[in-house]
């Protein structure tokens, strides 16, 4: 089995860009601007619930980008210790 351990630690390197992106995403105006209180309840609970799945979008990419990187440094340890094994 061959793995491409450049690819698995570039795809770690852009999950964690994802999730620094996703993370540093503008927030929105703290108010509508309706003056109406319906539709400014509505917003703020709307503008909560985007933040908090902004932030656990964020944790998922890091997350993924870290047992990419675990990925590649299981394997490049197993590589090392057969290598080793063989010779």
């Amino acid at each position: 089995m061959h793995l491409d351990y450049r690819a698995l630690s570039d795809a770690a390197a852009a999950l964690e860009s994802a999730a620094a992106l996703v993370l540093s995403e503008p927030h929105t105006p703290a108010e509508l601007g309706s003056g109406s209180p319906g539709p400014e309840l509505l917003y703020s609970e709307l503008r909560a619930e985007r933040s908090a799945t902004l932030t656990a979008i964020g944790e998922l990419l890091r997350a993924q980008g870290r047992s990419c990187a675990e990925t590649v440094a299981l394997f490049e340890a197993l590589d090392a210790q057969i290598a080793a094994q063989l010779q």
